[in-house]
């Protein structure tokens, strides 16, 4: 486990995240694209920020976004994957 995905340094994960957080409007949208349409401004969100990931348990209702260039996965692949990044 990385040391920074420790329970005990979670907490410290999320503030840094919330610190580092940059506001990104949403000036497009493909309504509906997604299967459940109250997923929609998520993808919208994640292509306007230029995200390369949407984490979630809730992969079914994601479906097509890797044609907008957006990995789907889940929280514990999604760490698998962070283990694999070179600091």
């Amino acid at each position: 486990m990385a040391a920074w995905a420790k329970p005990e340094r979670v907490e410290a994960v999320l503030q840094f995240i919330a610190a580092n957080a940059v506001e990104h409007g949403i000036s497009f949208r493909w309504r509906p694209f997604l299967s459940d349409p109250n997923d929609d401004f998520i993808l919208e969100l994640a292509v306007s920020a230029g995200a390369r990931y949407i984490v979630t348990h809730n992969i079914r209702n994601f479906t097509g976004a890797d044609k907008l260039g957006v990995t789907v996965t889940t929280p514990g692949k999604f760490l698998k994957t962070l283990r694999t990044i070179q600091p």
